[in-house]
C-alpha cells in the first residue's frame, strides 16, 4: 500500500524477524534499571485478544511476592480459561518467534489502517477548523476542533458536535471523558476515534461523515 505522505508521517521499516522487531523498539526502562525500582506493566488485550483480559507484570522479586499476597485476598487469580488459552497459544504453538511475527503483522496492519485514516482526514476534514497529530503507535487518532462559534463555550460546542456526529451516523469519543479531574474547566474540544475495528472502506466513510459534521456545525 502507498505510504502516508503527510508532513508528520512517521518513518517505519517493517521488521522481518523477532530480532529485527526487538532492535527497532525504544529501549525499556527495565534495561536501564540496576536497583530493581522499575515496574513494567504489559497487556495482551491490544496485541492478542481484548476478551482475554490478561496482563503481566515485570518487577523485582520482593515486589512480586507482595503483589501475589495481595492478589490472594482480592481477585485471587485471573480467569483460568483465559490463561490456558494464552499459554497454549504462546508456549505450545507460537513460541517467542511466532509471537514476535504476530506482533510484526499487527503493527503492519495498524500502520496500513493508520495511513488510510490519515489520508481520509486530509481529504475530508477542513484544515482551518481542526488539527491532529499523525499517530506513531496504537489504534486511535485524536481530532482537536480549533474552530469556534460566537457565544458558545467549549463544553457546549463539544456537546453539540458529538450530537451532530451521532445524527450523521459516525461515533467518536468526546475528549472530556478522559479527563482525570471532571471538574476541570477546559474550553478546548477534542475527540478520539479508532481505525482498528472497521473495514477500510467504512473507515473512509466514517471520516467523510465526520467532515460533514464540521460542515454542519460551522455552516460551511
Amino acid at each position: 500500500m502507498e505510504p502516508y505522505t503527510g508532513e508528520e508521517n512517521p518513518t517505519y521499516t517493517t521488521p522481518k524477524t523477532g530480532k529485527d522487531l526487538i532492535s527497532s523498539l525504544i529501549p525499556s526502562f527495565l534495561s536501564l534499571d540496576i536497583d530493581g525500582r522499575v515496574v513494567r506493566l504489559d497487556s495482551l488485550s491490544k496485541v492478542l485478544a481484548p476478551g482475554l483480559r490478561l496482563g503481566f507484570i515485570t518487577a523485582s522479586s520482593q515486589l512480586i511476592e507482595r503483589l501475589l499476597r495481595h492478589i490472594e485476598v482480592t481477585s485471587q487469580a485471573p480467569s483460568g480459561f483465559s490463561q490456558s488459552i494464552a499459554y497454549q497459544l504462546l508456549s505450545q504453538h507460537w513460541g517467542h518467534e511466532g509471537f514476535f511475527l504476530w506482533l510484526i503483522y499487527v503493527r503492519s496492519e495498524y500502520t496500513k489502517r493508520r495511513d488510510v485514516c490519515c489520508r481520509a482526514i486530509d481529504k475530508y476534514l477542513p484544515k482551518q477548523l481542526m488539527e491532529y497529530t499523525v499517530p506513531a503507535a496504537g489504534m486511535f487518532f485524536w481530532i482537536h476542533v480549533t474552530g469556534s462559534i460566537d457565544g458558545v463555550n467549549g463544553k457546549e460546542l463539544g456537546d453539540k458536535f458529538f450530537q451532530k456526529c451521532l445524527s450523521n451516523k459516525v461515533l467518536v469519543v468526546p475528549g472530556d471523558v478522559f479527563k482525570a479531574d471532571i471538574n476541570e474547566e477546559n474550553d478546548q474540544v477534542f475527540f478520539r476515534g479508532t481505525f482498528a475495528a472497521v473495514p477500510l472502506d467504512k473507515l473512509e466513510i466514517g471520516i467523510q461523515r465526520l467532515g460533514k459534521t464540521f460542515m454542519d456545525i460551522f455552516n460551511l
